[in-house]
This record gives structure tokens, sequence and C-alpha cells, in this order.
């Protein structure tokens, strides 16, 4: 494709605005909730709607810092007799990070599977549908199991970060835009928003603990309050960015990073490595001007993802993010702001050509 001069992309820019008003403007990472392990989280008190019966999805964004030494609380409303996601051991050597499990009826009705790494934002969904339990991670299914029949309820709070059942089982890690929804979301849904923060009124959204310097749902009907030994935390600076074997770097500032796979994604048991799945980190060849550049991944005669850059800032304020791709396989791609830590995250899955990214709104951290 022939490029555009910077008097071009300005002007596409603009269409653009027009087009995308406020596409992926608001994913999450502005602050969170940050957990050291130890005794403390987010109490909401209990509300009925807070135990929807015939469908629920629990969803949200979780960094863990270590490998859990044992089963942990992300969010809960009584492990032994409600709803409750958590981090346990993989049972796996090497590697780090947790097994996503999660119970909707209690004691005895724990589903495992997926994989979370420790140092890197994760997404998590955990989905009852009326026939069906599972759990996606970054989008993409991991785990399912039959289930059927209204879900219990327990009376007692929910908590982020612990639960009433396990007092103290508090996760090392950092949570954000935790979300209750009355309904089952499906794949589709659950890639739409899940790069994008959510502050108002939809079908089936119970709540939204974004966990942005307060534990307020951002709904307004359920707040909570901090607990105990809690913080939040806030982005701040890194290192300035310099190129390197797996980084593309864009105005010295910008640092990009990508990681896929082929076959299945990692269900986190212990069992031997799926032999259709491999797994590698995007080779990074930049352009001479250092606003773009590509990333390959088999072979370096093959690029499989272009990723630029745009200082939009004189139109919306914005540094703009735009990325194409020549795969089908599934990916994340991260770009941090070292200025600022502020990250953006992006996905592609598996199957499907990967779709352009045209995020007029990537980084609101100009100048």
């Amino acid at each position: 494709m022939r490029g555009l001069s910077w008097k071009s992309i300005t002007f596409l820019g603009f269409g653009l605005l027009i087009v995308f008003p406020g596409g992926g403007a608001a994913q999450p990472f502005g602050g969170w909730l940050a957990l050291d392990g130890r005794l403390g989280g987010v109490l909401i008190p209990h509300q009925t709607k807070l135990e929807p019966a015939a469908a629920i999805t629990i969803e949200g964004w979780v960094r863990l810092h270590d490998a859990p030494p044992d089963c942990r609380s992300l969010i809960g409303k009584n492990a032994q007799r409600a709803w409750w996601v958590g981090v346990c051991p993989t049972g796996q050597s090497g590697g780090g990070g947790g097994l996503l499990r999660s119970s909707l009826r209690g004691a005895g009705s724990n589903l495992d599977g997926g994989r979370l790494p420790a140092g890197e934002w994760t997404h998590f969904a955990v989905v009852f549908d009326g026939a069906r339990h599972l759990h996606y991670v970054n989008g993409e299914q991991v785990a399912a199991a039959a289930d059927s029949g209204p879900l219990p309820g327990s009376g007692d709070p929910v908590e982020i970060g612990n639960d009433v059942a396990l007092p103290g089982h508090t996760p090392s890690a950092d949570l954000n835009e935790i979300r209750l929804w009355s309904v089952a979301r499906d794949p589709e849904q659950i890639h739409g928003t899940i790069s994008q923060a959510l502050g108002s009124p939809q079908p089936g959204l119970v709540a939204v603990w974004s966990l942005v310097h307060n534990a307020a749902d951002a709904l307004g009907a359920f707040n909570g309050t901090l607990e105990n030994a809690s913080s939040f935390g806030t982005p701040s600076p890194v290192p300035p960015c310099s190129s390197a074997f797996t980084t593309l770097c864009f105005a010295g500032r910008f640092a990009a990073r990508l990681s896929w796979r082929t076959g299945t994604p990692d269900s986190g048991l212990t069992m031997p490595t799926a032999p259709d799945r491999v797994t590698g980190s995007g080779v990074a060849v930049p352009c001479p001007n250092r606003r773009s550049g590509l990333f390959w991944f088999f072979d370096p005669d093959n690029w499989e993802a272009l990723v630029k850059l745009v200082d939009g800032c004189s139109l919306n304020h914005r540094y703009w993010l735009f990325s194409a791709a020549t795969t089908n396989v599934f990916y994340r791609l991260e770009v941090l702001d070292t200025a600022t830590g502020s990250t953006r995250i992006y996905f592609n899955y598996q199957g499907p050509p990967a779709p352009a990214v045209t995020d007029t709104d990537a980084f609101a951290t100009c100048p």
C-alpha cells in the first residue's frame, strides 16, 4: 500500500474522528486496586441483584505479581454457598502465574481452566448460560462444564480480593474493571468490550467496579468500601524506549511488543503441552522514520503485522494507534507509553483474518 504524507494522514485522522467517535477511548489501566497478599480488598454490601439466578457473567482484568501459594480470591459472594472466582496454583513447574478457578454453587462446584500469567494484564470471564459453566481468558474459551438450574444466593456481601468464606486469601495482584452481569455473554460480546471501560447502563449489566482511584460502582448502584491494607495504584513513567529484537520503539517513547500463538489456548491444567500449540514473540523490524514498523512470526521474508503511531495531539489531544495484519493466528499486541506508564492492549482471535485497528483515542497522554 502506498505511503501517506503527514498532511494526508492528518486529513484521514480527522475523518476517522467523525466515523469512530471515542472508539476504544477508555481501555482500563488508568488505575487499579493494588493488593499485596494480605487481608484486604473491596467490600460491597449485599443486595439481591448481586445474586443473578438464571445467568451470570463475571469478568475483569488481573495482573498477578507472582504465582499464588494457594487458592486466592479475585471476587466472591461466599465460596461455600454461592459464586466465587479465584486463582490457584497450576501444579506446573516454571512459567509462573496461576490457574483460573470458579464456583457458582458453592463448595464442590469448582471449574478449573485457564492460565493467568504473572506480571501481565490478563482478562478473565466466568459465564453461566443456564446449561453450561464456562471460562474465558483474554476472550478465548478455555474451560467448560455442563451445569443447569437456577444459581443459589448467599445473602453475603460481594468482596473483591477477598471472600467471606475464605478470609485472608487475598492475592498479590492488581485488579481493574470488574463487571457483574445478569446475562451470559458470548465470545463476540466479550470481545466487543474487552478493551473498553463501561460507565453507562447496558442490557444485563448489574455493576462495574472500575477500581480507578476508588471503590465506586461506575453505574452508581452498588458502591464499595476499601478494606484493610488495600490501596489504589496508578501508571507511572518507566525508562525511555529503545528498539530491540522484539520491541518497536516510536519517537523514543512508545514501546510495542507482540506475542502470538497457534492452536488451542493454554488451559493451565497439569497436562502435556497441546501438540498443535506453538507460541512466540513477534520479531520487530522498525521502519526508518521510527513512526511505524513490522513484526514477523515465522519467516523474516513474510511480515505478519504492521504497527503505526500518529501524533494527533493537535486534533483531539491523543496519540493514535493503527495496525494492519496479514495473519489469522491469535496475537496480543501491547503498546506502552513509557512517559506515563499507560498501556493499550489489542487482540486478534484465531481463525478469521485479523481486522485492522484504527484507534484514534489510544493515548490521552499529550504532549
